[in-house]
């Protein structure tokens, strides 16, 4: 039995509680396979999937060693382990292996992104841009033009950073954490209204947002609409009464709103 086809790992409509259980069970039921089948990379990845979908970062990575051993040019079990490696802040280990999946699959887009993110999270920006830039021409991903939108932004190139934040939200059009970024984006340069219907959209498409709610505010107090940047900044404490930041500039709402009072008698 040597099978590389992943297993279904859920509803992703259940609750995250609901699917860590189901991955765990998942794990069990390929524990089982994995005796009748010790030589088989295919169950090993699989397992180490369902490992990684539930959070056992370290067993992942085990199941995906294994799987390489046995089966030295399973392009997917670099590319997941890279992804681990990323989440532990591992990021060099994370780059050695997608360069290994890349020089398996160079038409890998998964492999440039996955690289792309390590590069960004060390703020090597251009090459990040350069791979995110690869596998968007090989597969465009609304994801992955969000990744580059992001180093773009943190490159200081606004406007094509909001290229591909719009790219990101015509290709997926709940895509919250792009209307986000692009609010950011407008905020940036000056563009409080676009950056304030930005964050309406994502109140609207999510219940708990305090930094889309605060971020909103902000917007709300460069223009002088203290009432309600003062709203906002409360929303945002509602849902997360640790958020210091919010006070201190609803603070400073309103003070403003009170020395405006104070100018116009």
């Amino acid at each position: 039995m040597e099978s590389q086809k992943s297993q279904d790992f859920g509803d992703e409509t259940m609750l995250p509680e609901e699917r860590n259980k189901q991955h765990l069970k998942t794990s069990q039921h390929l524990t089982n396979a994995i005796n009748l089948y010790p030589n088989s990379a295919g169950v090993y990845f699989n397992r180490g999937r369902a490992y990684h979908l539930s959070g056992k970062v370290d067993l992942a990575i085990q199941d995906y060693n294994t799987a390489l051993n046995l089966q030295p040019d399973l392009t997917k079990a670099y590319n997941n382990r890279g992804l681990l490696y990323g989440e532990k802040g591992e990021f060099e280990r994370a780059i050695r292996d997608c360069d290994m999946a890349i020089k398996l699959n160079p038409d890998d887009p998964a492999a440039y992104n996955i690289r792309g993110t390590a590069y960004a999270s060390k703020d090597e920006t251009e090459r990040a841009i350069e791979d995110y830039s690869k596998a968007i021409e090989l597969k465009p991903d609304a994801e992955v033009y969000n990744s580059r939108g992001n180093a773009f932004l943190q490159n200081d190139e606004t406007d094509r950073a909001i290229n591909d934040f719009n790219a990101a939200i015509n290709l997926k059009q709940d895509y919250q954490i792009a209307y986000y970024n692009r609010g950011l984006a407008y905020s940036k340069k000056g563009e409080h209204d676009l950056a304030s219907q930005d964050f309406t959209k994502v109140t609207q498409l999510t219940t708990d947002s305090p930094e889309a709610y605060h971020n909103r505010g902000m917007a709300h107090s460069i223009k002088g609409q203290y009432d309600l940047a003062i709203e906002d900044f409360t929303k945002a404490i509602d849902f997360e009464p640790e958020f210091v930041e919010a006070y201190c500039n609803r603070g400073l709402a309103y003070y403003s709103k009170a020395i405006v009072k104070v100018m116009s008698t």
